[in-house]
């Protein structure tokens, strides 16, 4: 996220957070007679509005054929991290002095859809608690301290995965508390891509049962957010740090090239990633054109998302089952804490 700032001694000029205006406008225009900012507003907002746009109407689509509430609201949830996304780096780049203070909630939104992805994950594998329980008694999973038993890696999968929003959001406001501080160095450079690691071992071990639901595409079309984004920061931090390239000109100054560049690159990925998102989660499963649920074993179909899917956009705000596996981590960390 950053480093804090502070002086010690001699080490005072190692330590000290550079300062920049994020203010600073460009003396000439770089694309005809605009500058470089209001160019980048007006074309990364045409994008983001793009996707925020294809996403509302995928989510009208999967709202008004919701006949799966458990499956639906979590893919609901998986895809505000598009628009947010979207809508987070947008408003970095019009408004680039309130960018430390706004853009550690884009990690606050990828937790609560990766917790969401991972109860998807869940309903595909068994859709109760007993039916999981049941199934997960069957698996051994090799590791490197030899075989664990289904249900205590399931476990040990769950408490990794809820304790990212906690995580997140404890940085999130630890970084705006900090910011108003100015204690808070929004330069300095960090990089981690541990989710995407622990996503990937999960798949490798119930590939089979999660197969029939085409689990993997819709695990690169939600992963794909996060990995252009850990590429893109790999290599602005290698531009950054290593080179020379990124020098403020008369056509772009400092803010356009640290904090402009990398925000408008999430707004134009995101058109792209929102249709894929789309075709990954199609909702025709979910429809009773054919009078029967693909998604559940041949049930029949019935929509409860109400008038105009309002129960089912309702559904997708509920908290309610974060916060409860969230309670069962701790649920879990306790219980092996008096083992």
């Amino acid at each position: 996220m950053g480093i804090f700032s502070h002086k010690d001694g001699d080490d005072a000029s190692k330590t000290v957070c550079p300062s920049h205006d994020l203010s600073e406008q460009a003396t000439h225009p770089a694309v005809g007679d605009m500058t470089f900012h209001r160019f980048n507003v007006i074309l990364s907002g045409a994008a983001a509005a793009f996707a925020i746009l294809v996403i509302f109407l995928f989510k009208m689509m999967h709202s008004t054929h919701f006949s799966n509430p458990k499956q639906q609201g979590n893919i609901m949830r998986i895809a505000l991290l598009i628009p947010i996304f979207a809508l987070i780096s947008w408003l970095s780049l019009a408004f680039p002095v309130a960018y430390v203070y706004i853009n550690p909630w884009i990690d606050v939104v990828e937790a609560w859809s990766l917790c969401s992805f991972f109860l998807l994950l869940c309903e595909y594998m068994a859709p109760s608690e007993q039916e999981r329980n049941a199934f997960l008694a069957t698996k051994n999973i090799p590791g490197k301290k030899g075989v664990m038993q289904g249900h205590k890696w399931f476990q040990m999968q769950w408490v990794l995965v809820f304790q990212y929003p906690v995580i997140a959001f404890l940085v999130a406001i630890f970084t705006d508390i900090t910011q108003a501080a100015v204690v808070y160095c929004m330069f300095g450079k960090g990089i981690h891509f541990a989710r995407f690691w622990l996503h990937l071992f999960i798949f490798k071990h119930l590939k089979p049962e999660l197969a029939v639901h085409n689990a993997m595409m819709k695990f690169i079309a939600f992963k794909l957010v996060i990995f252009l984004t850990f590429i893109q920061n790999i290599v602005f931090w290698i531009l950054e740090s290593r080179t020379s390239v990124l020098n403020p000109s008369s056509t772009l100054t400092w803010t356009d090239l640290h904090v402009g560049i990398p925000n408008m690159l999430p707004c134009l990925e995101m058109v792209p990633l929102s249709l894929f998102f789309v075709w990954a989660y199609p909702w025709s499963p979910y429809s009773n054109s054919h009078g029967q649920h693909a998604e559940s074993g041949g049930a029949p179909v019935r929509y409860q998302g109400g008038f105009l899917g309002y129960r089912a956009f309702f559904e997708m705000l509920n908290p309610s089952e974060l916060i409860h596996g969230i309670i069962f981590a701790c649920k879990i960390l306790i219980g092996k804490g008096r083992d």
